[in-house]
């Protein structure tokens, strides 16, 4: 997961998201929560992130999280599937299915690109500028991408949810992405 505001961007993993440098500079806080379950079938991780502006100015954030994903090798179809408004991965004997969501919006900007690839300068290329290259499909050992964008006004909290299905089959992966658009889940007990 990455945080970018104000021209600066930042790596951050879930279990210690509140100790980064940049994120201080900027008046930014962190609170990350993940869970795993099992629903319909399906593995689902759900990761929550609270992101507070305790500044006195609005600021643009901009959630950029990654997937990488071991499939069959040769086998994988990864591409923006603009119905369910997610990233679909698509191997022989499994679907991951990439989604989140923050102030009620989805995906803003996606990429996906083979391992075999350049991909980290191809992708990371403009993201000083918040950018990602649009690229909506690709295949083989895949990586991909996409944000979570929004305003945050002087000292107020939001909240970003990602979540990452892992399913054997298409349909119930995708009737649990619709739920989890329009839904979100509480669990007991963090991971």
């Amino acid at each position: 997961m990455g945080i970018w505001t104000e021209g600066d961007f930042c790596w951050i993993h879930p279990l210690s998201c509140s100790k980064n440098s940049i994120l201080e500079e900027y008046y930014l806080t962190l609170n990350c929560q993940t869970f795993d379950a099992s629903i319909n079938q399906c593995k689902v991780l759900y990761v929550k992130v609270n992101i507070s502006n305790q500044s006195g100015h609005s600021q643009k954030v901009k959630v950029y999280l990654q997937q990488e994903l071991e499939c069959q090798e040769g086998n994988d179809i990864v591409y923006y599937a603009p119905n369910g408004q997610a990233i679909l991965h698509h191997s022989l004997d499994s679907i991951f299915v990439c989604n989140g969501k923050y102030k009620e919006k989805g995906i803003v900007q996606y990429s996906m690109r083979s391992k075999k690839q350049d991909f980290f300068s191809y992708l990371w290329k403009d993201i000083k500028k918040g950018k990602l290259c649009f690229q909506p499909f690709s295949t083989q050992n895949v990586i991909s991408a996409f944000t979570l964008e929004g305003n945050l006004a002087p000292y107020e909290t939001a909240t970003a949810t990602y979540w990452l299905i892992k399913g054997r089959e298409s349909r119930n992966s995708q009737m649990l992405n619709k739920f989890l658009q329009k839904n979100t889940l509480e669990f007991q007990g963090e991971k």
